[in-house]
């Protein structure tokens, strides 16, 4: 089995979903066609969640948290970006979440779904006396109105999710149920992910926002521990202890269980430059720093006041094709740039040393259900000749090939350096645009000025939450292959059945040449030796977590 997580220091570790997913059991009041339909093909375990108030008193701490940017929008639902997914994992909850073996347990819901009518309807009954930050309590219309949101906003999972669902109703003042159009296997995954995410918020404020991102800091109401208070765009967002937070009575589990603010405040603070965020916790000025280089490992290690922390395949390296327009539309130019990476080049220049990479094909690892050798071939060719030959097919015309990226995370960028060396060997007219990561963020979405883009893209326990499978992700990968293999896919709770089509649907995105994937990466964070109690999560909550005296 592949661990997912390591703490460098302590050892401690989780077991990979994936692997979970193999032999996971579930509990709490699953029917027996529940077990089929959830925990059989998704490897879920679903334990009962009882809401009790919190009750001890929170010590009067301030945390100090570096993050590489400050994204355009602390929308929780409406984008993938992962410090906003760092941020407001701590203001707003879902239904179901993860424990630290990755299986699905309940949040806000009050125990495991029903399941009816061939897995077409899904019941979930809610947790009573929940509160939101406004001191009002949640109520099954709050629940509707936040999945309806989702359903039509959500660039991961909610607007595949939509194609499938008939509609979202109330069944009691604490029950609700969802009715899909056919089985949807990775519903529960849906609803447990935090990015992206169906985070459930009062009705009114969710009815106020369907037509885009939460506005006002008003808005941003939540159940969870902490509540956002104030923003000062590119300077900090300050989130303060919710007294009233409704917490769990469960022990604490990855992201499961009781929820504790054991500090008065929360501040995030973005620090582009990696080097100045390193610094700033070796310094002290902050107690927290993420997204850090992997060349300044030792640095840190060094350090007597100053833990480092690796996350063990955290997540992969993607170069993302336009399909949208211009050169990324023609099917051989795009293989032409498959043919030309050195990908295990760009992750060295990435990451500095192989203990912070791994150079695979397959987007999940050996030993897991989901690992596929489909498409291998055509992984780190390495063979600008072929390439040339492609480009020349193609009719390319040196034409300039736009990369879009940015220096806040130094992996991508020097990643992106080394692919434009090896475009250019290939003998590709290469364009570079340098911006900063906000800026990256909203340019991907105008298909206009870019050709490709690396990014990095969290592990995610359920291949269905892969953010660049969904047609309105950024790149905008929509072939009939590929639906009809994500289709089968979802609509399949066979674990065998999913496991070939899921080994269809990686060998088309290698055949595509869409979204060519360079490896997988690990994460590094570092925090403050007074600091207790972060998880190794590539997005780490700060739910439970301490400043000693």
């Amino acid at each position: 089995m592949t661990s997912i997580v390591r703490n460098t220091e302590n050892g401690s570790a989780g077991a990979h979903p994936a692997a979970a997913a193999a032999g996971s059991q579930q509990a709490g009041r699953l029917s027996r066609r529940g077990v089929l339909l959830a925990a059989a093909a998704m490897g879920i375990a679903l334990a009962p969640a009882r809401g009790v108030a919190q009750g001890s008193a929170a010590r009067t701490n301030l945390l100090t948290v570096a993050l590489p940017n400050d994204p355009p929008t602390l929308d929780p639902t409406t984008n993938t970006n992962n410090v906003t997914s760092i941020i407001t994992q701590n203001v707003f909850e879902t239904l179901y979440t993860y424990d630290a073996a990755w299986n699905i347990v309940p949040m806000l819901a009050d125990g495991a779904p029903t399941f009816a009518d061939d897995g077409k309807r899904v019941g979930i009954r809610l947790r009573a006396g929940v509160k939101f930050h406004d001191g009002s309590t949640m109520s099954a219309a709050d629940v509707v109105a936040s999945l309806e949101r989702f359903l039509k906003l959500s660039p991961r999972g909610g607007q595949s999710m939509a194609r499938i669902t008939d509609g979202v109703t109330a069944t009691g003042p604490l029950a609700i149920e969802i009715r899909l159009k056919s089985p949807y296997a990775p519903l529960l995954q849906m609803l447990s992910f935090f990015s992206a995410a169906p985070a459930i918020l009062p009705e009114a404020k969710a009815k106020g926002a369907m037509g885009g991102p939460l506005a006002a800091i008003g808005d941003y109401i939540g159940t969870g521990p902490y509540r956002l208070v104030e923003r000062r765009a590119d300077q900090y967002v300050r989130l303060e202890r919710f007294a009233d937070y409704s917490a769990l009575s469960t022990a604490p589990s990855g992201y499961a269980g009781k929820r504790s603010a054991l500090v008065n405040e929360v501040r995030f603070i973005p620090v582009p430059n990696a080097n100045t965020r390193v610094q700033s916790v070796l310094s002290g000025q902050y107690l927290v720093a993420d997204g850090l280089s992997t060349e300044l490992y030792n640095e840190i290690k060094a350090n007597p006041n100053v833990e480092p922390m690796v996350v063990d395949n955290g997540g992969w390296l993607l170069f993302v094709m336009n399909m949208r327009q211009g050169l990324g539309t023609n099917a051989g130019i795009r293989r032409a740039v498959q043919a030309a990476l050195d990908p295990e080049s760009m992750l060295l220049a990435g990451f500095g040393s192989p203990q912070f990479f791994k150079a695979n094909s397959s987007i999940y690892p050996e030993g897991t259900v989901f690992h596929s050798r489909e498409g291998a071939q055509l992984y780190a060719q390495k063979n600008p000749q072929r390439a040339r030959q492609l480009l020349a097919q193609a009719g390319y015309r040196n034409e300039p090939f736009r990369i879009l990226t940015g220096t806040q995370y130094d992996f991508i960028y020097k990643g992106a350096l080394v692919a434009a060396e090896n475009l250019r060997a290939a003998g590709m007219n290469v364009r570079v645009d340098v911006m900063d990561w906000a800026a990256v963020l909203e340019k991907r979405y105008d298909a206009s000025v870019w050709d490709c883009f690396l990014t990095l893209h969290n592990f995610v326990p359920e291949p269905s939450l892969i953010a660049t499978f969904n047609p309105g992700f950024a790149g905008w990968w929509d072939t009939e292959q590929k639906r009809a293999a994500l289709g089968r896919f979802n609509s399949t709770f066979d674990p065998a059945q999913r496991a070939v089509a899921w080994n269809d649907l990686h060998r088309i995105m290698a055949e595509d040449a869409a979204n060519l994937l360079i490896g997988t990466y690990f994460g590094l964070r570092a925090y403050n030796k007074r600091v207790e109690g972060v998880q190794p999560l590539l997005q780490a909550p700060f739910w439970n977590v301490s400043i000693k005296s």
